[in-house]
Formats: C-alpha cells, structure tokens, sequence
C-alpha cells in the first residue's frame, strides 16, 4: 500500500475516518485495557506493525510497533495474565490498575486518531479512552471484591480464568 496517501484519504473521508472510526477502536480497546493493561496494548501494537486491519497510529506513537516495546508488551502481558491467578498478586495488580488501565486506555485511544494534531489526539484519548478503562477496571473490581468476600479469596482465581476465558 505505498502508493496511497493515507492522509489524503482520511481527509476525503471526512468525519467517519476522522472521528468515528477511531472513537470506536478507541472504546473497544479502552475497554479492554480495563481488564487487562497490556494484552490490548500489545494486539494494537501487532495490529498497527503489520497493519492489519487497516490500523494506523499517530507519529507519536511510532515506538509502541517497534520490537522491543512489542517484546516488553508481551512479557507484560503474561506476568500481568499469571499474576492475575494468585490472590496476593491480583489484589496488587487490582490496586495498581487503578491507575495503570485508565492510563493505558487513554493511550490507546488516542494513538488511532491518526487524522488530527497530536494535542487533539491526546485530549481525544482522555475523553473517550480513561473512562472506558475505568468503568471496565471498577466492574471487574466489583466482582474480585464479591468473590473474596464469599470465598474468602479463594475463589478469585477461578473468577480470573473466567473472565480470561468469558469475558462478557
């Protein structure tokens, strides 16, 4: 795809290629960032370095498709996916997503508002990324709190891999 000007096309495209289309992927993987922080960073990272899909991210965000950002996403990712299984680890990963999955959805949001200015971009990403991560992250809480609280805590890893496995 070398011959085509992306930003032409996103121009003519208007609106829908412009604000619609990356709100929606910007939702979706907010959304998901507020499971788990860095599974969706690192399928947007694989995502835009093969360009698959037709993902595209902003110019700021060249580092998130290099190697080693991939490398680390992945090695995040599983300790993030084993710690979630022991009680201790997934209350402090609980505790520390807090932070770390609105965070992470705002970036990921607003990396795919490749058609506008970067400070848009980013105030895009804030509005449409962090409180998706938040919702997602305070539900998931909401359920690890009812678990320990019936099970005493041993409970939490099957709730774990059930939302590994059946995240609806």
């Amino acid at each position: 795809m070398s011959g085509l000007d992306l930003d032409a096309i996103g121009a003519a495209a208007g609106p829908l290629q412009t604000w619609v289309l990356p709100a929606l992927l910007g939702l979706g993987l907010a959304s998901a960032t507020g499971l788990r922080t860095f599974l969706p960073m690192l399928m947007l990272a694989v995502a835009a370095r093969f360009e698959l899909f037709g993902v595209r991210l902003i110019d700021q965000m060249d580092w998130l498709v290099s190697w080693p950002a991939i490398a680390a996403l992945a090695t995040a990712a599983v300790a993030e996916f084993a710690g979630d299984k022991v009680p201790a680890i997934d209350h402090a990963l609980n505790a520390i997503g807090y932070v770390t999955r609105p965070v992470a959805g705002a970036v990921a949001a607003g990396s795919v508002f490749w058609a506008v200015d970067p400070t848009t971009a980013a105030i895009a990403g804030v509005i449409v990324g962090a409180p998706a991560a938040l919702a997602f992250n305070a539900t998931q809480t909401g359920a690890r709190v009812t678990s320990t609280a019936t099970t005493g805590g041993l409970g939490n890893p099957l709730v774990s891999s059930s939302r590994t496995f059946w995240p609806s």
